[in-house]
């Protein structure tokens, strides 16, 4: 169970952001009704030229090929010697904290390779424009308040099941989510690190992949439902090889364990009644059917590249949600980009008080203590970037 000071200092980080959104959204709302502007203004649809041929090929190149040669000369040019020193010994430059470390860079570094992946790759193939991948500042003002109101509306419900999905998952299994960004930011109290972090969370992961997943592959699927299916199909496989994989790692069989390894399909199976017969719920701001499952299905994919690390595809999948709608209601990346980034800086304000106030001890000393760490938010896997929660 999350101790009392570790809920506070989370409720405290969200408090901070949310006078931020506040304090700028408000004031952008009200000054666009006096103009007359309505902020949920439907753009009109920017055009779909590229192919699936192109997604799976920038999922390739972005996902694995960038990934593995920079990690490469990365770990053979002396770079984390350089800058970290040399390790005392082998067992510890593998150590968790340190492969942590090294994927973290590995996010950054590959950050401008997978921005030119996309943008080279399309235009070469398609000639599709950065606009037409919602690239644009198009009423950039709209766009900062639509991002601040929305992050106020939904981050609580966000939390509120992430919250309540890592209390039943804790309970159920007896294990605690544990997340590459808590393990770095709590293992290692270097300012570079602390640097490396905020970046990928505040910068690479938000605008990587909202560009990735709500630039590229949402409007695509919203221009035929099979297409949606497919994703459907795919993010389903990736559930079911996440629990194979779990199950394998598992020693002792016993029901906690069963119900962690099948969870990752099992919420897949839950949502695709909602795929199929909610899209009328939604239908006064999403008309078109097929607009509808393409958002549903990405996010779900979207949710699904993060179940390494269960119960956090469960409240992700509710913030791509909110991410696909403002994607698709401004046909710009711009404020599901800044939502995406508010939404991380919880994490990271979050982590640095927890830092600073230093180790709860009420239960003995920080390596025996008997608190869990609640799921709280975070970004960024191991490599390639993704956001998720902890």
């Amino acid at each position: 169970m999350p101790t009392l000071r570790e809920f506070l200092l989370e409720f405290l980080a969200w408090l901070i952001v949310a006078i931020v959104c506040a304090a700028v959204g408000i004031p952008l709302w009200l000054r666009k009704r006096r103009q007359g502007t309505r902020l949920l203004a439907q753009e009109d649809l920017n055009p779909v030229t590229w192919t699936g041929w192109e997604i799976l090929a920038a999922f390739f190149v972005t996902y694995f090929f960038w990934p593995s040669l920079v990690g490469f000369c990365l770990n053979h040019s002396g770079f984390f010697s350089w800058l970290y020193g040399a390790p005392e010994s082998p067992a510890q430059a593998l150590d968790d904290i340190a492969k942590e470390r090294h994927n973290f860079w590995i996010t950054l570094c590959i950050f401008p390779f997978n921005l030119a992946t996309v943008l080279i790759l399309f235009r070469m193939a398609s000639g599709t424009q950065p606009h037409q991948l919602g690239l644009s500042c198009v009423s950039p003002l709209r766009s900062l308040a639509l991002a601040c109101l929305s992050w106020l509306v939904i981050t609580p419900f966000v939390f509120g099941i992430n919250f309540l999905v890592s209390l039943v998952y804790v309970d159920l299994t007896g294990r605690k989510p544990e997340h590459p960004l808590e393990q770095l930011a709590e293992g290692s109290p270097l300012f570079t690190d602390a640097v490396l972090i905020g970046l990928v969370a505040l910068m690479v992961a938000p605008i990587w992949e909202e560009l990735l997943f709500r630039g590229v592959v949402q409007p695509w699927l919203a221009q035929q439902e099979r297409r949606s299916h497919f994703v459907m199909g795919l993010a389903s496989l990736i559930g079911l090889s996440t629990g194979i994989a779990s199950f394998k790692e598992d020693t002792a069989l016993d029901l906690g364990s069963i119900l962690s390894d099948l969870s990752p399909i099992l919420f897949v199976m839950i949502l695709f009644p909602g795929y199929l017969y909610t899209d009328w719920l939604l239908k006064r701001w999403i008309p078109q059917r097929s607009l509808f499952r393409g958002i549903f299905a990405t996010s779900l994919l979207f949710a699904m590249v993060h179940s390494s690390v269960w119960p956090t595809p469960i409240p992700l999948f509710f913030l791509a949600l909110a991410l696909g709608f403002l994607a698709y209601q401004t046909q710009s990346l711009l404020a599901p980009i800044i939502f995406h980034s508010l939404f991380n800086a919880v994490a990271c304000i979050a982590l640095l008080m927890i830092q600073l106030v230093g180790p709860d001890v009420q239960n003995g000393s920080e390596t025996t203590s008997a608190g869990t760490r609640p799921a709280s938010t975070a970004t960024s896997t191991r490599a390639p970037t993704v956001c998720q929660l902890r």
